[in-house]
């Protein structure tokens, strides 16, 4: 372990070393506990920080009585070369002890991007990349998130994935691996009691047992988090988020997250009342954000946020709502949510003609867009901004033309000067677990054709085009719905050097190809359509969406093109 005066001399010789020094307010240190716990998020503090599930499993685990959680990000590239130049292992940031001395490190897989920050912090932590060659007391590698309902292409890198919602299921694997009898065990006893357990979403990669995501029936049984820690730096999201609900019913086919995270739960507002005085108290926040993926279908939505203003608005805390439905979007719910801060509204059409959104089942109408945009601008809100996908399943090129025509409609609406509008287009890429897990995707020159026939057709001082890089969407696409033959791929592009992936500057395609060609594959492999009558990587993890429903709703799409 570092002494104090190693570590004061390592922070003087890199940028924003605050983000290095742990000791945040309401962090947790706990020492002398059975079974310590080290939480990695793959990629930089200030983004990891943020991160509303990783905060929820840190304090959920340091409440259990003989466990501590810690916390580890992935360094800058002064650090990691400074650790490297010093011979130091990586280290968490509360007890600066090493991670390869943890009993357990879990990584969080927001997105396939971060995969090679996965094999890079393991291999700085001095952890044995595959885990077939890990000793009996090197640490239990786990991981969970949106991304482990398709565990193979780190399958051989894991012992453990669990899969679905984390807070009992982290919990119970703590509780078990505290245990004085499975504390004894070998490697390989400990992953078979693990695989045992009665508890869904455990799966062991080394096992390839089936299993079945683990859901919360009722979210009031789990308080929201009423302590958030404070950061001594900026971070992407320096606020207090709330989750109100979790699920979505619309059924749109290409969204992950609304398959894999059915039923619909909503929590009581009394218990998001409570969670909010509690966490302003505990973070001195002076904004809340309320989460969901669909928050305006919050049954008592404008209850809920008139309830919120009229308790915290004499105290000047902005009330958000990141996620609108053009279709549910009102007049009145959106003028409380502009009384303190003009923010930007954020609403997304997804497709720019009513045939497209047909075929990915976007139950909204142009009329329900020009009229959110219409309820924006009467608001006062300075900002608009449309998110659209490229290159969905049917897609011609009057549907991408008519992204820039809903753009001009809406910017002919506005009079005020004072207004902008932002056109934001990513790249469609095939998820596990969706009606669209058997679509093709475009290829990177198809998307840049795509986005330049955009670019023509927007031009205004109002108006602004953000687009997301083809070549990392490609890759995206590869390592989404791609199989156990594809963590060689992972490990050979990390050896190339790549990291930092989901970052513009660090992404390197040319490394990534010649990782594919170096095991015998190719991009458009994993471009193309699958069979929907073959078996799917992932058809061990049950997401508790029936496959034949999936199938049923792509044939439906193919129908509606």
């Amino acid at each position: 372990m570092l002494t104090q005066r190693e570590f004061i001399k390592l922070l003087r010789a890199v940028r924003a070393p605050a983000q290095y020094i742990g000791q945040e307010e309401n962090s947790v240190c706990k020492p002398g506990a059975a079974v310590r716990c080290c939480l990695c998020y793959p990629d930089k503090y200030t983004i990891g920080a943020a991160n509303l599930g990783l905060n929820i499993l840190y304090f959920r685990g340091n409440a259990l009585p003989d466990v501590a959680v810690e916390r580890a990000f992935l360094p800058e590239d002064d650090l990691l070369a400074l650790l490297q130049e010093k011979n130091i292992p990586l280290f968490s940031l509360e007890s600066r002890r090493p991670l390869r001395d943890f009993d357990a490190v879990g990584f969080t897989l927001q997105h396939e991007l971060t995969y090679t920050n996965v094999l890079l912090l393991l291999e700085r932590a001095r952890i044995p990349l595959w885990a077939g060659e890990r000793a009996d007391d090197a640490p239990l590698i786990f991981a969970g998130g949106p991304c482990a309902f398709n565990p193979e292409p780190l399958a051989d890198f894991l012992d453990v994935v669990l899969v679905g919602e984390g807070e009992e299921l982290f919990e119970d694997f703590l509780r078990e691996l505290a245990r004085p009898e499975v504390k004894k065990m070998s490697r390989a006893e400990k992953l078979k009691q693990l695989a045992g357990l009665k508890r869904n979403g455990i799966y062991i990669p080394s096992l390839r047992n089936p299993t079945a995501k683990n859901y919360i029936k009722n979210l009031d049984s789990l308080d929201n988090p009423v302590k958030t820690i404070i950061p001594y730096i900026d971070t992407v999201h320096n606020r207090l988020t709330l989750e109100i609900m979790r699920g979505c019913l619309r059924g749109c086919r290409f969204c992950q997250a609304g398959f894999t995270w059915r039923p619909l739960r909503p929590r009581s507002m009394e218990n998001i009342l409570r969670a909010a005085e509690q966490g302003l108290l505990n973070s001195g926040h002076s904004e809340i954000s309320l989460l969901s993926l669909t928050a305006t279908d919050y049954p008592d939505i404008k209850e809920l946020v008139g309830a919120l203003n009229q308790k915290y608005l004499p105290r000047k805390i902005n009330i958000s709502l990141p996620s609108l439905r053009a279709e549910s979007l009102s007049a009145e719910l959106l003028a409380e949510t502009q009384k303190i801060r003009r923010s930007t509204v954020t609403i997304a059409p997804e497709a720019g003609t009513q045939r497209l959104r047909d075929i990915i089942h976007k139950e909204i109408t142009e009329e329900d867009i020009l009229r959110a945009a219409d309820i924006a601008i009467t608001s006062g809100a300075r900002s608009l901004k449309l998110y659209f996908i490229l290159g969905l399943p049917g897609e011609t090129d009057a549907d991408v033309l008519a992204i820039p025509e809903l753009a001009r409609k809406i910017l002919a609406a506005a009079q005020t000067r004072n207004f902008t509008l932002t056109i934001s287009a990513s790249n469609f890429v095939p998820k596990a677990h969706t009606p669209f897990q058997w679509a093709a995707a475009n290829a990177p020159e198809e998307i840049k054709r795509k986005q330049a026939l955009i670019k023509q057709n927007l031009k205004s001082r109002r108006l602004n085009f953000r687009c997301h890089q083809a070549e990392s969407s490609a890759v995206e696409a590869v390592l989404s719905r791609a199989g156990r033959e594809i963590g060689a791929v992972i490990l050979a592009a990390y050896r190339l050097g790549c990291r930092y992936d989901a970052w513009f500057e660090h992404f390197h395609y040319d490394l990534w190809l010649k990782a594919l060609e170096q095991n015998g594959c190719g991009l458009a492999d994993f471009l193309r359509p699958l069979p929907v009558d073959g078996a799917l990587p992932w058809d061990h993890i049950d997401a508790l969406a029936p496959k034949g429903y999936l199938r049923k709703e792509y044939l439906a799409s193919q129908m509606q093109g």
